[in-house]
């Protein structure tokens, strides 16, 4: 995370300040602060090497000359780091929005993030339009975040793009992606435990919410029918939930396509838990309810383990391989 300054004296120290302990407290991967001073004539540049001294994971460089992509590009070309960032140091950007707008970068979905207090509404723009209303526009209030060696490093970096074809994305007032045609870059972990622990989370959400919709449905229906409709519901809702939160999917495009074949996977689910309801009625020809709901929430734990795997390896699968 690259914050450049320019005689920001005042605002330095509360900031990135704030900005560490918000990382340390509530982010999950490593991170690394660096304060890069624009050639300033105050005391910015004294602040930035006692932070630097006092916070661990917090850098200070100094440029002879002022300007902010000058400091970006010559931060950026230098660092190690897989994912690249910037921000204004007053913080405006919500700090929450941090973790979405990288998380589509380390899951391999996108090469390019860009977040905006300024954007209003959803729209789909190309690439290079993009940049040429960002290079117009104020450039206070946005949020970056690159893949190091992407078609992103060469867009922030310079004014071109060297060439590389670059597909559409949404622009929507929070973080967006920009996918490339190579959407994974070497070196850039492929996110799996991160999607285990979303899909986990959504999973015991999912299995609360069905748990109570066949509890109340059963009352008016057979065991059959409340499990249907239980399944179905919980299913669309999960699938949507994946796919934005899990999979880093967002935007209206694939999103029919995403369902039906989640409807797919929800039938294989579907299959899972009668079977097992057919079988504990061949056993029992009245199983008391608490003993159905049991079989049924065990049954949804293997259809859960077979819905992430067909995620993962077929639903979601081109948002994490390279190629278009």
């Amino acid at each position: 995370m690259v914050i450049p300054v320019y005689n920001e004296e005042a605002d330095l120290a509360a900031c990135v300040s704030r900005l560490h302990a918000y990382l340390s407290d509530h982010f999950p991967y490593r991170f690394r602060i660096t304060v890069a001073d624009n050639a300033s004539t105050d005391r910015t540049r004294k602040i930035a090497r006692s932070l630097a001294d006092r916070l661990p994971d917090v850098v200070a460089v100094h440029l002879d000359a002022k300007g902010r992509s000058r400091a970006l590009r010559q931060v950026w070309q230098a660092s190690d780091a897989l994912v690249l960032a910037n921000m204004d140091v007053d913080l405006f950007t919500d700090l929450a929005a941090l973790l979405p707008l990288v998380a589509p970068l380390i899951s391999g979905h996108s090469d390019l993030a860009i977040g905006s207090r300024l954007a209003r509404g959803s729209r789909v723009v190309p690439l290079h339009t993009l940049l040429d209303e960002t290079r117009a526009a104020p450039t206070h209030g946005t949020a970056k975040a690159l893949v190091n060696g992407s078609v992103g490093s060469s867009v922030m970096g310079s004014s071109v793009v060297g060439g590389t074809p670059v597909n559409s994305a949404t622009v929507d007032g929070a973080p967006v992606s920009l996918r490339s045609g190579r959407l994974a870059a070497q070196g850039v972990p492929t996110g799996l435990p991160w999607q285990l622990l979303s899909f986990a989370s959504i999973g015991v959400a999912s299995t609360v919410a069905y748990a109570v919709l066949f509890w109340l449905l059963r009352s008016g229906f057979g065991a059959q029918t409340a499990n249907l409709v239980a399944l179905l519901l919980t299913a669309i809702g999960n699938t949507a939930a994946n796919r934005r939160l899990t999979f880093g999917v967002s935007g209206r495009v694939g999103a029919t396509r995403h369902q039906l074949q989640g409807l797919f996977v929800f039938a294989l689910g579907l299959g899972l838990t009668s079977g097992s309801l057919a079988v504990l009625h061949a056993v029992s020809s009245s199983p008391r309810r608490g003993i159905e709901l049991s079989v049924l929430v065990l049954a949804n734990f293997v259809a859960t383990v077979l819905r992430f795997l067909l995620m993962r390896v077929w639903i979601f699968r081109r948002h994490r391989h390279h190629g278009r």
